[in-house]
């Protein structure tokens, strides 16, 4: 192709046709420029391909760990709705004059099942290093950002304070009983007298029975609410660049 216009210059300017010549001259460095815009296009095209491609992509990677969220919060509810059945019979117990019974045991092991909730992390702190303006949609990356940042952040750092209170009235419950696991189910306390004496245990087994009660009834329903909001706000934005 250059070869064809290089003859056809060199013909124009043998025939002393220098007005023609430099209209051809004119025309060709304008195909030069519509061919650079057209490649530059391509180009700018292409990165935003891969772009809107990596944002979708780290889209349906927060969306699926945080049904994963909302499934271990789901079974964490579980849990805690026996943990606090657990802990109401006990402190039925301990403040009534009746004896212990076997059927008592249960109630003390499942008092000792920890708080399990993590949440997946790894696809956010991703998209941190990615930049949050990866997220085009202002509206779906500040409500991703709050989840993470400020819901997230908050729910674990109750968590842990309430983990601290678990692990120091597990100290004090080994003092009543020489082992406590669910490889025995049919314990029975060392010291009763001195368990239901015991002011500071039934304390942090009330404080953990609040503890439950207002993770039930308020926090656990909060954050799963703002889970699901997020999710169907990716979800409509997948669907809308699809």
């Amino acid at each position: 192709m250059i070869k064809f216009f290089r003859k056809i210059r060199q013909k124009l300017l043998s025939e002393n046709k220098f007005s023609k010549y430099l209209i051809y001259a004119f025309g060709e460095i304008i195909l030069v420029v519509i061919g650079i815009l057209i490649a530059l296009q391509i180009n700018n095209w292409n990165e935003n391909r891969k772009l809107n491609s990596l944002e979708i992509g780290m889209l349906k990677e927060i969306n699926f760990s945080l049904e994963t969220d909302l499934k271990d919060l789901i079974n964490e509810e579980k849990n805690l709705k026996a943990k606090l059945n657990s802990g109401k019979i006990i402190i039925g117990w301990i403040e009534s004059n009746q004896g212990f019974n076997d059927s008592l045991s249960i109630p003390f092991i499942r008092m000792q099942h920890p708080i399990y909730f993590r949440y997946q992390a790894a696809p956010y702190e991703t998209l941190k290093q990615l930049g949050l303006n990866t997220i085009k949609n202002d509206s779906v990356k500040n409500q991703i950002a709050e989840l993470y940042d400020v819901e997230y952040d908050d729910y674990s750092a109750e968590l842990e304070i309430i983990r601290n209170t678990h692990i120091t009235m597990r100290e004090l419950e080994l003092e009543y009983f020489n082992e406590i696991s669910v490889h025995r189910p049919n314990m029975r306390p060392l010291d009763i007298v001195g368990l239901r004496k015991d002011n500071k245990l039934l304390a942090l087994i009330k404080s953990l029975k609040n503890a439950d009660e207002y993770l039930l009834e308020r926090r656990i329903p909060i954050l799963k609410n703002k889970i699901n909001q997020v999710k169907e706000l990716i979800k409509e934005e997948i669907k809308s660049r699809s």
